[in-house]
């Protein structure tokens, strides 16, 4: 689902606002339109097919905006900005179920092949190949393989502050912006857990039973937060 969300954000960015061609009186009239109109105009133009056309209906009204208005339209007819922030916040909850279903489905024999593999000739793991197994495996560990925090807006910063590192010369996700972040803070997603630390698990695992273990910690800690955002599967 959020490939074809990215999708239909990347035909809608193009847009400044969004207008059909009704006819009323025997002429053709422009007005503003909304969501609906728009993706099925992304299947008239053959970008997406009617499979998904279909999906991106489906979806829509399953998640459907708390806040939006109570009429035939979610926002303000023909405003294209209040629809891509929907999108965007949609993505970054998709990337976090992928996430989960990732983390739910990894098994001891991935990870144990993918530390074998990368075993020195003492059978050991350095500490940088541990990242390396960690970022392969589900792309946790750095601000730029997070498969969530690349759903989020970046700005460029010179350095920047996540205790306990500086990060130089980095574009970094502004985490206000995702699903994960509980404060205003950088990278909230890494204290959201208090009770059980599912994050710091994951930093400390040092060995594939660890990791497996750590992995489902953290699974157990993202589907229950979510849940308590009212956030539907």
């Amino acid at each position: 689902m959020k490939n074809l969300l990215i999708k239909v954000l990347s035909e809608l960015k193009k847009k400044r606002v969004i207008l059909g061609t009704i006819v009323k009186s025997g002429k053709k009239i422009k007005k503003r339109m909304g969501l609906c109109y728009f993706i099925a105009l992304l299947y008239k133009n053959d970008i997406i097919s009617w499979k998904e056309e279909a999906l991106l209906y489906d979806y829509m009204e399953e998640n459907k905006p708390i806040s939006c208005s109570s009429g035939s339209y979610w926002f303000e007819p023909g405003l294209v900005e209040p629809r891509v922030k929907w999108l965007e916040e949609q993505i970054n909850i998709e990337a976090v179920k992928e996430l989960i279903i990732r983390y739910e489905t990894i098994t001891l024999e991935e990870i144990s092949d993918k530390f074998t593999n990368l075993m020195d000739h003492q059978g050991k793991i350095g500490s940088v190949t541990l990242s390396e197994i960690k970022i392969s495996l589900t792309g946790f560990g750095t601000l730029d393989t997070c498969t969530v925090c690349q759903t989020v807006e970046k700005i460029k910063f010179d350095t920047f502050y996540i205790y306990p590192k500086v990060f130089p010369q980095c574009h970094r996700p502004v985490c206000t912006k995702c699903i994960l972040n509980s404060s205003e803070i950088v990278a909230g997603c890494i204290i959201i857990d208090q009770e059980t630390k599912s994050y710091q698990k994951l930093e400390k695992a040092d060995t594939p039973r660890k990791l497996y273990y750590a992995y489902n910690q953290r699974a157990i800690f993202l589907r229950k937060y979510l849940t308590q955002k009212n956030i539907k599967w």
